[in-house]
C-alpha cells in the first residue's frame, strides 16, 4: 500500500474512533470529500479535539513519526478543511519527518 493510502487509511480509522463517540446522525463519513472542519463542518471543538488526536495517534502508530496535527490545521489557509486536503499536508509532513 502506498503511502497516501495508507495516510488516508489512517484518517479513516480516526474517524472510526470519532464516529463510536458520535450519534449516528452526527457520524463523519468516510470520504475525501468530508468536511471536518469549517461551515459545513460536523464536528464541535470537542469532537474536533478527539478527532485531531486521533490522527496524530493513528500517524504514529503507522509511521512511527510525531505529527503535531493542529499545527497543519491552524498553519494553512483558514476555511474548510476535508479529509483530502488534510491528508495531502499529512503527506507533505510524513515524508520530511524522520521515523523515531
Amino acid at each position: 500500500m502506498e503511502r497516501h493510502e495508507r495516510l488516508t487509511q489512517a484518517v479513516y480509522n480516526a474517524i472510526d474512533e470519532v464516529n463510536e463517540r458520535l450519534e449516528p446522525d452526527e457520524a463523519l463519513d468516510r470520504s475525501p470529500d468530508t468536511v471536518l472542519i469549517g461551515e459545513h463542518g460536523t464536528l464541535d471543538s470537542a469532537g474536533f479535539v478527539t478527532f485531531i488526536a486521533a490522527v496524530e495517534e493513528q500517524v504514529e502508530r503507522t509511521f512511527r513519526i510525531t505529527i503535531n496535527v493542529i499545527d497543519v490545521v491552524t498553519a494553512g489557509e483558514p476555511g474548510q478543511w476535508t479529509v483530502a486536503m488534510l491528508t495531502a499536508r499529512l503527506a507533505d509532513l510524513v515524508d520530511g519527518a524522520e521515523p523515531r
